[in-house]
């Protein structure tokens, strides 16, 4: 421990396979069909705390750490294919350690022969119908009352596997399914916010957003009623 400092942080990037989600559901037992039988295969939360264990037991602190305690929250999915950034922070060192530790996912685009080319396959003829999702958005990225899409990434987001009638009654079903997974997280609520937002805020409110059948958000103009101040991805009182 002489040698570290708080501050330090190493990080690592890895590509989540198709196979291995397919082999960790084989390991673990875990074939829930949202890991082994969707269109996007999610990636199992304990396979991103996999990355994060060998982060930690063999860069920060490294080789001989013992973990006694751990908070994990899975505020967005990642899924087949993406690109995982694993990020190990000191904050703080006493009689032992604390740390802050991220998950990002990223989906990469990239050029080959002057056509831009995604790992995310569109279709050519017909675009289907995109499932019931859940999204927080903070006051910040979208003007109420406005028609206009948020501007940015949510802060949370939640997709549902299973279809959900595109009917006005369809999307009530879609709001209350978006409720019961957003109030799992309230009462961790600004932790989770302030580690998912990539800027600054300061008195935003969270508003919570859905969307059914078509690909674009609406508000419902439900939101928790508390304002939110992070800085540097932490939480601080307004």
């Amino acid at each position: 421990m002489n040698n570290l400092r708080e501050g330090d942080q190493v990080s690592v990037l890895k590509v989540i396979t198709n196979d291995d989600i397919l082999k960790f559901a084989e390991l673990t037992g875990d074939h829930n069909p949202i890991h082994t039988e969707s269109a996007k295969n999610i990636v199992h939360g304990a396979l991103l705390n996999g990355l994060v264990s060998g982060l930690i037991g063999t860069k920060l602190p490294g080789a001989g750490t013992i973990v006694i305690e751990q908070n994990i929250t899975f505020p967005k999915p990642c899924y087949a294919g993406d690109t995982v950034e694993v990020i190990v922070k000191i904050t703080s060192i006493k009689m032992y350690l604390t740390l802050v530790v991220m998950a990002l996912c990223i989906s990469y685009s990239y050029t080959e022969n002057n056509s831009t080319v995604t790992n995310i396959k569109s279709s050519t003829n017909t675009k289907q119908p995109t499932g019931c999702a859940c999204a927080i958005f903070l006051s910040g990225q979208f003007k109420k009352g406005s028609k206009e899409q948020p501007k940015g990434y949510p802060a949370l987001i939640h997709e549902y596997p299973d279809p959900i009638p595109c009917t006005t009654i369809g999307n009530k079903l879609c709001v209350n399914k978006c409720l019961e997974i957003i109030v799992k997280h309230l009462p961790n609520s600004q932790a989770v916010l302030c580690a998912s937002i990539d800027r600054d805020c300061h008195k935003e409110r969270a508003y919570l957003f859905f969307k059914n059948c078509k690909d674009e958000w609406i508000n419902t103009n439900l939101s928790a009623g508390r304002e939110y101040c992070c800085k540097d991805g932490m939480p601080y009182k307004c």
